[in-house]
């Protein structure tokens, strides 16, 4: 199986378990009132939008992973777009550090983002990975 068509089937598990499932109602914004509506919680809240990024929609489904005290773990972003003929699925996990201090653990978030690129039939043409805006993988056709 070609590295592509690997990263294509972990896609499709994901939208079989459903992810990126937006409701058909959700209002797009321009980018700075997206912008500013994010960056305004704290802790962040749960929440689905739309923004109007150089004329392009994005949908986007933020979920918060909480452990047993009801503290954040993960911020789970799930965003989608589509441009021409191309799709694009991006899904981010921000793993938010403890507020007691661990020695083995680090104490600044872990952003991994996980971005498919998806030609207009569903087939995956490119797959990129990154953690901290470090790329893990980058896979073309």
């Amino acid at each position: 199986m070609t590295p592509l068509k690997t990263k294509q089937e972990a896609l499709a598990q994901l939208l079989r378990g459903g992810a990126f499932q937006f409701d058909p109602e959700i209002a797009t914004v321009p980018y700075a009132e997206y912008q500013a509506f994010i960056t305004s919680m704290c802790p962040p809240e749960s929440y689905s939008i739309g923004y109007d990024l150089g004329g392009v929609n994005w949908l986007e489904n933020c979920h918060l992973d909480r452990d047993d005290s009801d503290c954040v773990e993960m911020v789970r972003r799930e965003r989608t777009w589509q441009y021409g003929t191309m799709r694009a699925f991006q899904l981010e996990l921000t793993r938010v550090p403890k507020l007691i201090s661990i020695r083995n653990e680090p104490d600044e978030p872990a952003t991994l983002s996980t971005t498919w690129y998806c030609d207009r039939t569903g087939q995956v043409r490119a797959y990129l990975q990154s953690l901290n805006g470090v790329a893990l993988e980058d896979i073309r056709e």
